[in-house]
């Protein structure tokens, strides 16, 4: 039975449209940005005729957020000087500080302004309540005071930005183009089911039947590249597969690599040809935003590959301020064995090792 991972993407994807208080063609007042509290650069001062403001909400502990950075700041370094303004909207969060730092860490890959909003206050009433969000990374699109659609950060691409800016026809079929696909998104839902459904049956035919409805349905869908993935694997075009793992963008990449990673790591579960691990292993290694599961997934994906003393050397080499030294201490000395741990067991291990960790703490209060 074949698993899927293509469920990644719709993580973060909450779309509240209907019977809203703030909807598409809205005012929306600035008030409630200026009195957020500014980390890096300042709010904007007044609406500039002509040109498009994206307030995009996010928070340190939303892994899409996160993902969805690196695109976000280089729309912002294409568009800026032609008028398009980006505003981090950090929301749903305890504590300035700790965004200040992520902010601080970031350094020119998040060159935009970013406010600290927190939780409750003028911006999470007026403007999320208000549009019915429920789910982050979202983001807002107004252009001369008024809300022209809200989205996922993702589905925001060059050809979006260039019509909203060129105004007239150009920017009516934009959002035109942009309230069909949310229209369509529970008919999108439906297939995605359907996909799922027909993937874990291994039935390439309806899984093709229910992509093909997607495209249609959503062609800008920032998941649609890892269901294509999904069919190439299912219909074992190996090459084909790593071909197209190797073309994504860097931050969908690599997370899909790391999901890939886990999925095809289990002794007992299918086999994958090297080429596609060695796909595999490049995009992790080549994220821009390293997770802390990257470390034990190039070990293994090295092991696999048969460079067992790169592997032992990876291994031991892994640090990471969010896992508890055991867990890695153990990981890397089953290295030393003809069975290291796989990235299933230092999952187990860690998620005890937290488990652990919070009842103490529990204890101690």
């Amino acid at each position: 039975m074949r698993k899927q991972f293509a469920q990644w993407a719709l993580a973060g994807l909450s779309l509240s449209l209907p019977l809203q208080a703030l909807s598409p063609g809205d005012s929306v007042a600035l008030e409630a940005v200026s009195s957020a509290d500014f980390i890096q650069g300042e709010a904007p001062g007044e609406w500039k005729e002509g040109e498009v403001y994206i307030f995009e909400c996010w928070a340190t502990w939303c892994g899409p957020c996160i993902a969805a950075i690196p695109h976000v700041d280089e729309l912002f370094d294409t568009f800026h000087e032609e008028g398009l303004h980006i505003y981090g909207m950090n929301v749903w969060e305890e504590g300035k500080e700790k965004v200040s730092g992520f902010v601080e860490k970031k350094g020119d890959g998040m060159s935009y302004p970013v406010a600290y909003v927190g939780r409750g206050g003028a911006f999470e009433e007026s403007w999320l309540k208000a549009a019915g969000v429920t789910g982050i990374p979202h983001a807002f699109v107004v252009k001369n005071g008024k809300l022209l659609f809200t989205t996922h950060p993702a589905s925001l691409h060059e050809d979006t930005i260039k019509g909203l800016l060129a105004g007239g026809d150009e920017e009516t079929a934009v959002i035109e183009k942009v309230l069909q696909e949310q229209k369509n998104k529970e008919l999108v839902t439906e297939k995605i089911k359907a996909f799922r459904l027909a993937s874990k049956d291994n039935d390439l035919a309806a899984m093709q039947a229910a992509y093909d409805a997607i495209a249609e349905l959503s062609p800008g869908a920032p998941y649609l590249p890892s269901f294509q993935l999904d069919l190439k694997i299912a219909a074992e075009d190996w090459s084909a597969a790593a071909e197209l793992l190797a073309n994504m963008d860097e931050a969908a990449g690599s997370m899909v690599a790391r999901q890939l990673a886990f999925q095809y790591d289990d002794p007992e579960g299918e086999v994958i040809p090297d080429s596609l691990r060695k796909a595999i292993l490049q995009k992790v290694q080549a994220a821009k935003a390293p997770h802390f599961y990257d470390g034990p997934i190039t070990a293994r994906l090295q092991w696999l590959l048969g460079d067992k003393e790169l592997a032992k050397e990876t291994a031991t080499g892994i640090t990471s301020d969010k896992v508890p030294a055991g867990v890695i201490e153990d990981f890397a000395g089953s290295f030393a064995t003809d069975t290291p741990h796989s990235l299933q067991d230092f999952s187990k291990a860690l998620n005890l090792a937290m488990r652990e960790q919070q009842a103490q703490k529990a204890a101690e209060q």
